[in-house]
């Protein structure tokens, strides 16, 4: 009997202890505290985006031009230096690993925005991301707490790490995920971290980048432009990469995609600057650049976007 009793009194302090982890977790997520962070997916830097969205709604709603992509927009694209030059308001949505398709269900393709997405060779094959709120940022606080009740061990963790990656300490390291005011986030151009393996990775060896690859990715944009009623103007731009993995087979093909997009999709405009010889100083990793490099790259795409006038 005493053996019994003792394993009743385990089992409800196991439970208490339960209930009042998830609530204090729940109780994270209702406060909003000064922590931009909405559990929406598997990814850290999503969620991150998705609370800045959350804090900044009235700008992302009012945005004239909206940045979307992987984290060859998030980082190198200056998206401040674009709304005071066109002096119309920007926001960048974009995250880590994000692919074209993820970007389907969003409704900045109902408002008529001018939308650029920066792509290079990681870009193309399979998302990597996993969202638990119909393929968009936007979500109500019941469907957040739902969210980590059924996933309360990682949101836990992604919480623990939110402190340090929007913080100075991480502003020298890949993970630095403090956004500016119009949400992109451009790496220190000195003291930077860098990582040998990210220094020399080519990804179009390692990932064995194909044509086909390339073609689901124009038919992902395609499907994009046909489910919405809205012609949006869309800037496709192709950024360079580190001199060392440069190649002329690689050049060529981006010229194809180029050839595909103006072919298959209407209102897109495809702007190619991987020919661009960019020095190692303007890079944090191979396809990375450091804000220097993020300034220069953008600089180069509003000239073209400002002589073809697909700005107005």
């Amino acid at each position: 009997m005493k053996s019994f009793i003792v394993k009743i009194g385990l089992y409800f302090i196991i439970t208490l202890s339960i209930i009042i982890t998830i609530a204090c977790g729940i109780f994270m997520a209702i406060s909003k505290n000064h922590y931009t962070f909405s559990y929406e997916s598997n990814s850290i830097s999503y969620n991150m985006k998705a609370g800045f969205i959350d804090w900044n709604l009235k700008k992302f709603n009012n945005a004239k031009i909206i940045v979307i992509g992987s984290s060859m927009d998030l980082n190198n694209i200056d998206a401040l230096m674009i709304e005071k030059n066109f002096n119309l308001s920007t926001f960048n949505v974009a995250s880590w690993s994000m692919k074209i398709r993820d970007f389907t269900k969003f409704h900045l393709w109902d408002n008529n925005n001018i939308v650029i997405c920066n792509i290079q060779f990681p870009d193309f094959g399979n998302s990597e991301i996993e969202i638990k709120n119909r393929y968009t940022f936007e979500i109500n606080k019941l469907s957040e707490i739902f969210n980590i009740i059924l996933d309360h061990n990682t949101y836990m963790e992604q919480i623990k790490e939110v402190p340090f990656l929007s913080s100075g300490k991480a502003s020298n390291t890949y993970e630095y995920c403090k956004f500016d005011e119009c949400g992109s986030v451009l790496f220190n151009d000195s003291n930077f971290k860098k990582n040998f393996k990210r220094w020399n990775l080519d990804y179009f060896k390692t990932k064995k980048i194909e044509s086909e690859m390339m073609n689901d990715w124009v038919a992902d944009l395609k499907g994009i432009i046909d489910s919405h009623k809205r012609r949006n103007k869309i800037i496709i731009t192709f950024s360079p990469s580190r001199g060392k993995i440069y190649s002329q087979e690689k050049s060529e093909l981006v010229q194809k995609l180029g050839l595909l997009i103006k072919e298959k999709c209407t209102n897109v405009y495809f702007i190619d600057k991987y020919d661009l010889n960019y020095s190692d100083n303007l890079f944090v990793d191979s396809y990375h650049f450091n804000k220097n490099g993020a300034d220069k790259f953008t600089r180069e795409i509003m000239t073209v976007i400002k002589e073809q006038k697909l700005i107005n």
